[in-house]
């Protein structure tokens, strides 16, 4: 990141279905800020079990693909994430399983 601070106007927490979401907007470029965000969901410990989403000005999402990555792979199986949330392939107790296995390797 280069010395950048990123730099907090304001924050919010919300509870949703599938978990907690914080939105923090931030004073840095949508692609400069996903790019470090795709390297500490790829690179940190606890990268497996955190979804970092990055809009850009006008609320459009910036993707892995935008930037020439692929995506995610599933905590389960390694298929494709988007894959297996779209068509239900893992219970909640299987998802959580894997959740909790790498909550305890942190």
């Amino acid at each position: 990141m280069s010395g950048k601070k990123l730099k907090r106007e304001f924050s919010i927490c919300v509870e949703e279905e599938d978990g907690w979401e914080w939105h923090v907007p931030v004073n840095l470029d949508a692609t400069e800020l996903k790019s470090i965000c795709i390297n500490w969901e790829n690179n940190l410990q606890f990268g497996r079990i955190i979804d970092l989403d990055v809009f850009d000005n006008n609320h459009n999402r910036i993707s892995r693909e935008d930037l020439g990555n692929t995506g995610r792979t599933c905590i389960v199986c390694g298929d494709d994430y988007l894959t297996c949330r779209r068509i239900g392939k893992h219970s909640f107790k299987e998802i959580r399983s894997c959740f909790d296995e790498i909550s305890r390797e942190i």
